[in-house]
C-alpha cells in the first residue's frame, strides 16, 4: 500500500499524487507498487533492502539517492515464541520527495500519523527524517519499559511458584531483549555514520533534534 502525504504549515493532507515536498509511504509494496516507487526515482536496490528483514540499519547512497535503513521495534503478538522483534524501515531522500518503506505495518510510523499535529512540513526532509528516527528511540524506550514491568510481574510470579510456565514466558522476553539491543546497537552505529557522512545538509534546528536522537 502506498499513501502520499504534504504539510506545510497547516495539516498533514493525503494527496493522490505526490507533488514537490511529498512524504511517500509505502507499507508491503506488490510488484506493481514497486514499480511506482521506481518511477518515483527509488533505486530498485534501496526498496529491496528496504524490505529485507535481514537488512541492517546502514546509510548508502546511490547517484541523487539517499538511504537510511533503521531497525524499528515490532510487536508479533502475545501468542507468539518472541513478543517482539525488529524489523527495518527505509528511508530514502530522492528528489523532492523523502520516501519510507517497510514490509510490515510499522508502529513507528503509525505513531506518527495518529499524531499529525506535531509531523514537521514534508518538505523539510532532514527535519522529517530526524523526527522519524526519534519516533523511533520514543518506540523502543515504551516497549522497553513495557518489557521492564511484565518481566518484574513474572519474576514476582516464578519467585511464588517455580513453574515452566512462568520460566518459559520470562525466556520469551529475554528473546526480545537480545533483539531490541541488536537492533538499537545497529541503530547507533547507523547514526555515527549519519553524522560523519555528508549526506545531507543539517540547519541549527536540525542540529539539535539530532542531538536528542
Amino acid at each position: 500500500m502506498i499513501s502520499i502525504f504534504k504539510k506545510t504549515n497547516g495539516a498533514l493532507a493525503t494527496l493522490e499524487t505526490p507533488i514537490e515536498g511529498s512524504w511517500i509511504n509505502a507499507v508491503a509494496p506488490d510488484a506493481a507498487e514497486i514499480e511506482q516507487l521506481r518511477n518515483f526515482g527509488v533505486p530498485q536496490s534501496f526498496i529491496m533492502a528496504a524490505l529485507d528483514e535481514d537488512e541492517r540499519a546502514r546509510v548508502d547512497r546511490e547517484g541523487a539517492a539517499s538511504l537510511i535503513i533503521v531497525r524499528v521495534p515490532y510487536d508479533l503478538g502475545e501468542d507468539e515464541d518472541i513478543r517482539y522483534w525488529t524489523v527495518p524501515l527505509g528511508i530514502v531522500l530522492v528528489g523532492e520527495y523523502i520516501v519510507t518503506i517497510c514490509k510490515f505495518p510499522n508502529v513507528v510510523l503509525d505513531s506518527v500519523l495518529q499524531n499529525r499535529v506535531h509531523v514537521p512540513p514534508t518538505g523539510k526532509r532532514n527535519r522529517l527524517l530526524l523526527f522519524l528516527l526519534q519516533a523511533t528511540a520514543q518506540k523502543y524506550l515504551f516497549y522497553l519499559r513495557r518489557i521492564n514491568t511484565v518481566t518484574d510481574e513474572i519474576e514476582s510470579r516464578v519467585k511464588r511458584s517455580l513453574q515452566n510456565e512462568e520460566v518459559l514466558e520470562l525466556l520469551t522476553y529475554q528473546k526480545s531483549l537480545v533483539y531490541f539491543m541488536t537492533g538499537l546497537r545497529s541503530n547507533e552505529l547507523m547514526m555515527q555514520r549519519l553524522q560523519k557522512s555528508q549526506l545531507f545538509h543539517l540547519y541549527p534546528d536540525d542540529l539539535d533534534l539530532l542531538d536528542d536522537v
